[in-house]
């Protein structure tokens, strides 16, 4: 049909999606009721792009969950290193997200994925001070504190030597993921 476009070819069509995928999409779409030859007419192309994405994280969100489109995105690792002294609680990471304005723009989502054998890892949201490079241009947000979150290594009675921990952090919206693994040094 000139003008319209089919369920089947849209979700066949998109270039980001494998063919295995593809079949599964579309039977979600069809257990929702959805017909593969059912017809829908966007008024422009725009609207065409907006159906074809808005059909695919619709169905992609009823088969996967919310994690599951999140897990999708690239998960970036770094390596940290940190020493503490024996028997004090210190603080080895700090994050926060914040707009040029110095205001919130999301609350960083710290998960512990391994908490170490030799010592106590916490995770708490507070006030802290960003550490942005004098190039950008939240620089001048480092001399206030903000809302996000501080990591916090507490070694275990009269241990010296090392640890690792194991953190992954996202935004809100999960646009980005980082897995984050520390050496931790404990020393007297």
């Amino acid at each position: 049909m000139a003008g319209g476009i089919s369920l089947k070819r849209s979700i066949a069509s998109s270039t980001a999606i494998d063919s295995q995928l593809s079949l599964k999409l579309e039977a979600a779409a069809v257990s929702l009721g959805c017909r593969p030859d059912n017809q829908v007419k966007p008024q422009t192309s725009r609207d065409l792009m907006k159906l074809q994405h808005g059909m695919i994280y619709s169905v992609l969100f009823l088969l996967f969950g919310a994690e599951g489109v999140a897990q999708a995105q690239e998960v970036q690792t770094e390596r940290r290193s940190a020493t503490v002294t024996t028997g004090s609680r210190t603080v080895i990471y700090q994050s926060s997200f914040v707009d040029p304005d110095c205001s919130t723009a999301a609350i960083p989502r710290l998960k512990i994925l391994d908490a170490g054998k030799h010592g106590k890892v916490q995770v708490i949201q507070e006030k802290v001070f960003p550490n942005f490079e004098r190039s950008n241009p939240r620089f001048k947000c480092n001399s206030r504190k903000v809302d996000g979150a501080s990591v916090y290594y507490t070694p275990s009675t009269k241990f010296t030597g090392s640890d690792k921990i194991k953190l992954r952090e996202s935004s809100e919206s999960e646009a980005s993921v980082w897995e984050m693994t520390f050496r931790i040094a404990v020393v007297d």
